[in-house]
């Protein structure tokens, strides 16, 4: 009995301890904190931040989509001053997509070409012929691609839908075990 790897109650038995380098590997797992501890960290996690005022020198337009959208953003934890940039970014894009919108919306979606072909045969006989093409609005490519753009913008800050639940309400939640809570001895 007893050698190496027996373990026992003596100075030096067990595992070794992990060097600084080997626990930041392994992920610095340790003490895992109270309950207490864990829901104000969860409490923390749930307040929205403060709303961010938007840029001095942002034009007006995008300023008054700023305003809408940095409530949602700040209850979603998502404005923060790293990411100021990024959502001026997507205030823009929202800005020119409409202005887009607008345009096409006043231009029609089509719009007729026509062309007009000469021919001359003689000096003093011309012939013309006139060709006319229904065609798609240019500005309608362009508007699909903002469009993408802002949803993606608008998945990054997440104010759009995704059709369920990012995190899960962790005050409301049912704790699953709490019937076998204490009932061993």
């Amino acid at each position: 009995m007893g050698g190496k790897g027996s373990g026992g109650a003596r100075t030096g038995a067990g595992r070794p301890p992990k060097d600084a380098r080997e626990k930041a590997l392994a992920g610095w797992a340790g003490k895992r904190g109270t309950k207490a501890e864990h829901d104000a960290a969860i409490t923390r996690a749930n307040q929205p931040l403060p709303v961010m005022s938007p840029p001095a020198d942002l034009p007006a337009d995008q300023r008054a989509v700023w305003l809408e959208l940095a409530p949602h953003a700040a209850a979603q934890r998502t404005l923060t001053d790293d990411m100021a940039l990024a959502f001026r970014d997507l205030c823009e894009a929202i800005t020119l997509k409409r202005r887009m919108l607008a345009t096409i919306e006043d231009d029609g979606l089509t719009y007729q070409r026509r062309t007009v072909k000469v021919e001359r045969e003689d000096a003093d006989v011309e012939l013309r012929t006139e060709e006319c093409e229904i065609k798609a609005h240019p500005l309608l490519t362009h508007h699909r691609g903002l469009m993408q753009r802002v949803e993606v913008g608008l998945l990054r800050f997440r104010l759009s839908p995704v059709g369920k639940e990012v995190v899960p309400d962790a005050a409301n939640a049912k704790d699953e075990w709490a019937e076998f809570d204490g009932t061993l001895q």
